[in-house]
Order: structure tokens, then C-alpha cells, then sequence
């Protein structure tokens, strides 16, 4: 009898073991509860309102006090969708804890038609071909010939569009909707500022140390010939950049000071998204993050690192002077004794030989090519560009933070493709016509 007591024991046992571990108690389950409320522009309810999540759970819609709720959805992080005819579909992100109510609290806008007209600040005259875009909208559209345009399915309310068009500086605004106006919004372009530039008669030169006082990778001197290019008269200014950008990264602001704190690769952007705007092919394109060039294209461009040198030496007729100007770098550059410890206007000193401002001083000039301190040695002879790949990208001219060694034509210095520095600028070239 004893072995049968212990047998119904054990056998009870493993019964109630079993099923411990198949049933989990309503109170630990790990469910979180989603509630909510959908109003519209004016905080007025709104009932209908489709509610549903990614991933994908219960769907609910609002009630006639635009409430909802969604229970025992499990934790973890949702987007939270809430759409109705005649409004524009809000997506929240929420992250739902164990046990705990999330509460939402959602604003849809009216979807609305408007039109209007983009005109010439200076004449007054229609703009055809502007692209207006508002990106949260993933909306686009262009104007007729007259400046019209018609814009569908834009929500009430303040929303940051961009216009742009060939001849005009890019315009960011922000453009307020309103429900009860559907025609009448006028937008007024700027022309595009023409950068100078100084045309540069191609040539041989003896690139690198002619002095015999620099560094070993100013060496050796090697004949480097170019064909003929443009290089712009000035360093790019704090307005030029505003114009094609829209906003002002620099720290010590001034519309004619160089533009700074911009790197490499802001640069590029700046040399295609002008390129765009002024109707010219753009030069680089980037694919999986590499930068690659067409010395072709009749855009803008930074100057490769011979063009530059030979460019700051005063090309055909250079004097073969340590700085770009003349042998006193106080007279034609910004440099750390003199410069305040701030960049200054652009073309307050003198010009070099072919007329080009602060080759010395100011702001380090941003250039195309790879930084490799031996490539001297094997570089090519005729329109050189530099190493195939590297980590660091060549800057040149020396600034208002150097001492006068660093500010010799044939310097050599380096910068990543992605810092940003209060003494480092650029300049840009372009292919003759």
C-alpha cells in the first residue's frame, strides 16, 4: 500500500509540474495597454479615425470623444499610425513597457489644395520651372511658365519647403497654410550672385621647395604642366554660401568673410548643388560614400593641389615668390601675428600676380586630391590629381591661426574629409569655356 501511496504521490506531482509550466498567471504576462486621443488642428475630436501599428497588433478606431485604446499589446517599440479621409496620416513612435499605459495624444492636419505664384524679387516677373518640394509631404511640384502653381494634398499649418531653379539663390522657408485661403501665396527668388573668376593660362612650373627651407613632403621639386582653367578670383564668402546652401555655418559672420567650419565633403556639395543652379553638369558623384570626379564636366569643383600651387604662384607670371602676392606675407595675407585671431573680408590684401585674393592667409583652402606626404615622388607630369585613395584630403594656403611658415605657396597640409574647423574654407575652379 505504501508503494502505491508514494506512486499517486510522484505521478500527482509531476502532473502539477507540468502544468506550472504551461500556464503563466494573467498578472505576469508581459502586455502593455495603448490608449489615446485623435483631435484636429483646432483640438476639436475626431471619431473614425483608423488606428493600427507596425508591427502589427489590434485595430481600433477612435470614438465619437476621438478616443481609443488598444489592450494587452505586447511591449517593445511601435510606430503608431492614425489615418482618416481628408487628413494627413500622423505616425507616432512610442516604446509600450510591461504593465504600463501608454498614452498618446495625436493631431491630425486637413488636407488642403492651394495655389500661388513665385515671382522675381528684383522684377516682379513670374518664375517658370521653380521645383518647390516639402518634404515631410513628399510633395513636388513646378511652376508653369508664369510663375503659377498649384499645390495638392498640403496640410494646414507651417511646413519647410525649398525652391529652387537655375539663375536664383535656393530658397528655404517656411510656408504657412491656411485653411480658409486656398489661392494668393506669393514667393519672391533672388538672382544668383556670378562668382569672379580669373582665368588661368596653363603652363609648366616646378611644383614644391624651390627654397630648400621646407619640409620632405615639399619634395622634390618636379615639372608639373596644366591646361588652361578658372579659378575663382576670392575664397567662397559667407554669401555666396547662403545663396546656394541657405544657412551660414561660419563663426565669425560676415557676408564678405570666408566661409568656414565646412568640410570636404560640404564642399562638394556646395560645388555641385551651384553647378545645378547655375544649369552647368555637375563634377562629382557619390556612391556607396566614395567621391569620385569628372575633370570633364563644366560645373564647379575644388582645385586639384597642383592647380592650386601653380594658381597661388601667379601661374605664367609668377615671380617665384614664398607667398602668393609678393615675399611680405603682411602685405597680402591674414596670418596668426596679424590677423586679430578672426578671419576677415575677403580681397583686403593684395592680389597675387593674376589677381587672386588670399592664397596666404585667411582660411586653409579645401583641394581635390588625397594627402600622401611621398606622392611627389611619383606624380604624374601633365593635369596630375592625385593618389587613388587615401585617408585625408590635401588643404593648402595657411590661415589666420598660422605662423608664416604654414602659409608658403608650397605648404602642404592635410584635413579629414568630414571635420569641420573655424580656419579651414575653400575656393572653387572650373574647366575654361
Amino acid at each position: 500500500m505504501k508503494y502505491l501511496n508514494a506512486f499517486l504521490f510522484t505521478f500527482i506531482s509531476l502532473i502539477i509540474i507540468s502544468c506550472s509550466k504551461n500556464s503563466v498567471p494573467v498578472d505576469s504576462r508581459p502586455d502593455a495597454q495603448l490608449t489615446g486621443t485623435v483631435s484636429d488642428f483646432f483640438q476639436a475630436p475626431l471619431k473614425d479615425v483608423k488606428i493600427y501599428t507596425d508591427p502589427v497588433s489590434e485595430n481600433v478606431t477612435t470614438d465619437q470623444n476621438g478616443h481609443f485604446i488598444i489592450s494587452k499589446i505586447n511591449t517593445g517599440s511601435y510606430k503608431v499610425y492614425a489615418e482618416k479621409n481628408g487628413y494627413r496620416t500622423e505616425v507616432s513612435n512610442v516604446l509600450l513597457k510591461e504593465k504600463e499605459v501608454t498614452d498618446l495624444s495625436v493631431i491630425l492636419r486637413w488636407l488642403v489644395s492651394v495655389s500661388g505664384k513665385v515671382v522675381d524679387d528684383e522684377s516682379g516677373q513670374g518664375i517658370g520651372n521653380v521645383k518647390i518640394v516639402i518634404d515631410k509631404y513628399n510633395s513636388s511640384v513646378f511652376t508653369n511658365n508664369d510663375g503659377t502653381f498649384q499645390l495638392n494634398n498640403i496640410a494646414i499649418g507651417t511646413s519647410a519647403a525649398t525652391f529652387t531653379v537655375p539663375g536664383f539663390c535656393l530658397k528655404l522657408e517656411n510656408i504657412f497654410i491656411d485653411l480658409n485661403k486656398s489661392t494668393g501665396y506669393e514667393y519672391r527668388l533672388i538672382k544668383l550672385t556670378p562668382v569672379e573668376m580669373i582665368a588661368v593660362k596653363g603652363g609648366s612650373f616646378q611644383m614644391g621647395d624651390g627654397f630648400g627651407d621646407g619640409f620632405i613632403n615639399e619634395k622634390p621639386v618636379h615639372t608639373v604642366t596644366l591646361s588652361d582653367f578658372m579659378i575663382s578670383k576670392y575664397e567662397v564668402t559667407q554669401k555666396e554660401w547662403t545663396q546656394i546652401i541657405g544657412t551660414d555655418p561660419a563663426k565669425f559672420w560676415g557676408e564678405k568673410n570666408p566661409v568656414e567650419s565646412v568640410s570636404w565633403n560640404d564642399a562638394v556639395n556646395y560645388c555641385n548643388s551651384r553647378s545645378v543652379l547655375e544649369g552647368l553638369n555637375t563634377c562629382y558623384k557619390t556612391v556607396n560614400g566614395i567621391v569620385t570626379c569628372d575633370f570633364n564636366a563644366n560645373g564647379y569643383r575644388l582645385p586639384t593641389e597642383a592647380e592650386w600651387e601653380y594658381a597661388a604662384r601667379g601661374g605664367n607670371l609668377s615671380k617665384n615668390t614664398k607667398y602668393s602676392g609678393g615675399p611680405d606675407l603682411k602685405e597680402v595675407g591674414w596670418f596668426y601675428t596679424y590677423s586679430e585671431n578672426i578671419t576677415h573680408n575677403v580681397g583686403t590684401k593684395l592680389p597675387n600676380e593674376l589677381g587672386i585674393y588670399d592664397m596666404s592667409g585667411n582660411v586653409w583652402e579645401l583641394c581635390w586630391d588625397y594627402f600622401d606626404a611621398n606622392y611627389y615622388s611619383s606624380s604624374a607630369q601633365l593635369n596630375p590629381t592625385g593618389p587613388a585613395q587615401g585617408q585625408t584630403r590635401v588643404s593648402r594656403g595657411g590661415s589666420w591661426t598660422d605662423d608664416q611658415i604654414f602659409n608658403r605657396v608650397f605648404y602642404r597640409n592635410f584635413t579629414s574629409q568630414f571635420a569641420r574647423a573655424t580656419n579651414v574654407g575653400f575656393r572653387v575652379v572650373r574647366n575654361s569655356k
